[in-house]
């Protein structure tokens, strides 16, 4: 989410000012992708949230607006409001920049398919992105599908470095930037990139389409706090079981109001 919403000038130097409710906001959203909240458990009232922070009932109610935009949380009229379920794992595989995954909201249930883990030699266009030194990486192809029907498939690149610190375990894991956190590998860069495409044989064979069809791609890059590219993910969608959605809030006061991306 960004974080700029006003800034004052102190002297020479200025101030970012984050509005009280995107403090609250950032909070809550971080306990529950990290799992800190359970899903058949509402999260405190208003009045409680608001004791708790140390802001009014409509700077929570701001904030539980937006998490349910984000899709976070649901809204129960009566009853209260809960943390979506497995709303960490939705947001590890990669629900960037507004991709939802219209597949797993109509099927209700997913299932990921390892298709294959080897180690190859590096492509020109994947050792563009990694730098030189890197002869082979170890590349991941993942299909996930709704009932018997493709929809996603994926595949990441890691440098040779990289695959051996997440180990066999790490490799198989279907949330690749939860394993290299718990590998020790801090991502604090993703460069994300998406376009249009058409499905070429590997994409053609693995969605079950006509080579040619119509596919979204995006590729993300994610780096360490060295700003060292660490892997790289490549993805195809099939354009009728996605939809891209970002929501966008007014932010800050005066000349710095503007519209900004809600992450």
């Amino acid at each position: 989410m960004g974080k700029t919403a006003a800034r004052r000038k102190l002297g020479s130097a200025e101030r970012t000012v984050t509005p009280l409710y995107h403090q609250v906001y950032l909070a809550l959203r971080q306990k529950i992708l990290n799992g800190e909240c359970d899903p058949k458990i509402a999260l405190p009232g208003e009045h409680q949230l608001a004791a708790k922070y140390g802001v009014s009932r409509v700077t929570v109610r701001r904030t539980l607006e937006a998490l349910e935009l984000e899709g976070l949380v649901s809204r129960r009229r009566g009853i209260g409001t809960f943390p979506v379920a497995q709303a960490a794992e939705r947001q590890e595989r990669y629900n960037f920049g507004g991709l939802t995954d219209e597949a797993a909201r109509q099927a209700g249930e997913t299932q990921t398919t390892t298709v294959s883990i080897e180690v190859i030699a590096t492509p020109a266009d994947i050792a563009a992105q990694f730098g030189p030194g890197h002869t082979e990486v170890t590349r991941i192809v993942r299909r996930r599908s709704a009932g018997r029907e493709p929809y996603t498939v994926m595949s990441a690149w890691l440098p040779q470095a990289v695959a051996v610190t997440l180990g066999q375990k790490g490799l198989e894991s279907d949330a690749l930037p939860a394993a290299l956190e718990r590998a020790g590998i801090g991502l604090t860069r993703a460069e994300h990139v998406i376009t249009a495409t058409v499905a070429d044989d590997h994409g053609a064979a693995q969605l079950q389409v006509p080579v040619g069809a119509p596919l979204i791609a995006m590729r993300t890059l994610f780096s360490d706090a060295d700003d060292t590219p660490v892997a790289l993910i490549e993805a195809l969608f099939r354009p009728d079981r996605y939809e891209y959605r970002t929501t966008l809030l007014r932010r800050g006061s005066g000349k710095d109001r503007r519209w900004q991306a809600a992450y």
